[in-house]
């Protein structure tokens, strides 16, 4: 089973030019995931706005599939089908 370790410092660049940054962190023994997302051209409807905060959750047993199924939850299914093809899940 993957583990927060594999995905601290993950980086993913979409179709549109934006690059998802993933951050692990540990506190008091629960897994925080933190995923940025930047932006540094106009694409379509989209406006580059710098690099910000999409997603962050704080996890009491941490799993990728869990990871995977709360992205796609909130619209990030780009990120979620790259972390399931990266690491075969």
């Amino acid at each position: 089973m993957m583990t927060y370790d594999e995905l601290d410092g993950l980086e993913f660049t979409d179709v549109n030019g934006g690059k998802y940054f993933v951050e692990i962190n540990q506190e008091s023994g629960k897994t925080i995931v933190t995923v940025d997302y930047e932006l540094k051209k106009k694409v379509g409807d989209l406006h580059p706005i710098g690099r910000h905060c999409i997603f962050s959750k704080k996890y009491e047993d941490f799993s990728v599939v869990q990871l995977v199924v709360d992205l796609n939850k909130q619209h990030h299914g780009d990120l979620a089908d790259y972390i399931l093809a990266w690491f075969n899940v």
